[in-house]
């Protein structure tokens, strides 16, 4: 069951969906500005939205996520596959940790994010 404080943002998001269908996706971005929602909170509705309707379609739906806190959250969405890293990001990753290693001095290791 949904919390009631996010039914108005799932109608908008349906919305948007809806809207995107008649105008295209290239235009995506302004028709969420129109709407007036936070874009991170438009873009999670909307991946949300559209990785359930895929499934409900009977198609495999799936998703790269290279922040784990992405992936859990897609994970949350019931996508049949969730993309967990990028192979550059990972070898990038593990060669920061590995100079750590023998990098001297107090900064440590400065494990970047997603690109």
């Amino acid at each position: 069951m949904l919390e009631s404080s996010k039914v108005p943002a799932l109608t908008r998001a349906i919305d948007i969906l809806n809207l995107i269908a008649r105008i295209g996706p290239c235009s995506a971005a302004m028709s969420i500005d129109t709407l007036g929602i936070p874009k991170s909170t438009a873009y999670l509705l909307l991946n949300d939205l559209s990785v359930r309707r895929i499934c409900a379609a009977g198609k495999a739906a799936g998703f790269l996520a290279v922040a784990p806190d992405m992936a859990q959250q897609c994970l949350t969405w019931e996508a049949n596959f969730v993309a967990v890293g990028v192979d550059t990001m990972l070898y990038s990753d593990a060669l920061v940790q590995r100079l750590a290693m023998f990098k001297s001095g107090k900064n440590g290791p400065q494990i970047k994010g997603s690109y």
